[in-house]
């Protein structure tokens, strides 16, 4: 398959990024970290009654917790570490499904990577009556060891996101708050009710945290030899206080059903 539309080149950056970091992503950023953030979306859906379409799904983050899920994304590398037993490639913002396909849709942290977020949601709101969506609040608040991570990165490779990260990055600022999210649902006929929310994560451990942070789509092969960034990250968080370990994630989620 192959995509025209606007938006092509940045969907095939995108997909391709995490194409290349999906066996990290799956081993390391699904297991400590996306775990928890899927569950205030999950909560603020509830009781969901037939077939979910899961989409820009990963790993599986938000999708194995419903019964009959169908995994689309545009990465076949994600997709593979995918549970779901219907997997699909293909582009959110054009889904190859009839109306009211489904009884519902979801994308965790997928409109901060669509090109035209206000197509996806639409698609998401023509094929199932009731939309969940969560994305990156912004500004994002401080995080001491991401910080740390990130200026590591920069001294040994020259920046600290990839060329993907900063364009996913940008897409984020515009998604990023209750009222780009309440436009979104409002744009494609749903009534929504969005919130923000802090998702506590725990701390992993330094070599755990390390694993995630490395192995993400805007970090991934930055440096040829992760050794010396993570030796040098791993002495600098050992010089942090526990109560800076623990995570407080800020995310914005909307639930939309049709009026």
């Amino acid at each position: 398959m192959s995509w025209s539309t606007p938006g092509s080149d940045t969907k095939r950056l995108v997909a391709a990024a995490y194409d290349r970091s999906a066996d990290g992503f799956a081993r390391a950023g699904d297991r400590v970290v996306y775990r928890y953030l899927a569950l205030p979306l999950i909560e603020a859906l509830g009781s969901v009654q037939g077939a979910v379409l899961d989409v820009a799904a990963g790993a599986g983050a938000a999708g194995r917790h419903f019964h009959d899920t169908v995994a689309l994304d545009l990465s076949m590398g994600q997709l593979r570490h995918n549970p779901a037993r219907r997997r699909l490639r293909a582009d959110a913002e054009r889904l190859p499904f009839r109306a009211d396909s489904f009884a519902a849709a979801v994308s965790l942290f997928g409109i901060n990577h669509f090109p035209d977020p206000a197509a996806a949601v639409t698609e998401m709101a023509r094929v199932a009556s009731v939309v969940g969506v969560t994305t990156w609040a912004r500004p994002e608040p401080r995080y001491a060891p991401k910080t740390i991570v990130l200026n590591t990165l920069e001294r040994h490779a020259g920046r600290s996101r990839s060329t993907m990260g900063e364009v996913v990055d940008s897409l984020a600022d515009r998604v990023g708050s209750v009222a780009g999210v309440a436009g979104l649902l409002e744009r494609a006929g749903l009534d929504g009710e969005v919130e923000t929310v802090t998702v506590t994560i725990p701390w992993p451990g330094t070599e755990a945290f390390l694993d995630y942070r490395l192995s993400m789509a805007s970090t991934a092969g930055l440096v040829a030899d992760e050794r010396a960034v993570r030796q040098e990250a791993a002495t600098a968080l050992a010089g942090l206080a526990e109560d800076e370990l623990d995570w407080h994630a800020a995310v914005i989620v909307g639930v939309g059903q049709r009026a």
